[in-house]
């Protein structure tokens, strides 16, 4: 963040715009050039999140952000990114870790 006004904040930061599920998983499934249709059961649980979209408008109002990427570009910039990137597994590492520092 370059600007003081977002100093000690939290934002919530999205596309402005809802996506569904569904379109995120054929968008996905079609970016990995996978033949992947996802399976919607329609069946909730209690307390199941049924619709959500980031509310940007602090972000909007202090800073003056205005999201200026798709869903659709940005899922396919995550994926080229990863395609590029090597996952390291460091569970053990870090809970050994946490473990000698009390935290656990």
């Amino acid at each position: 963040m370059e600007q003081e006004k977002a100093n000690y904040e939290t934002f919530n930061v999205g596309s402005g715009t809802p996506s569904s599920i569904r379109d995120i998983a054929e968008c996905t499934s079609e970016f990995l050039g996978k033949d992947i249709k996802p399976d919607i059961t329609m069946k909730f649980r209690k307390g199941d999140v049924r619709h959500c979209i980031a509310d940007n408008s602090k972000l909007h109002d202090l800073l003056g952000f205005v999201p200026q990427t798709a869903i659709e570009d940005g899922l396919k910039e995550v994926i080229e990114w990863s395609g590029t990137t090597h996952a390291e597994d460091r569970f053990d590492e870090v809970t050994r870790e946490w473990k000698e520092k009390g935290l656990v």
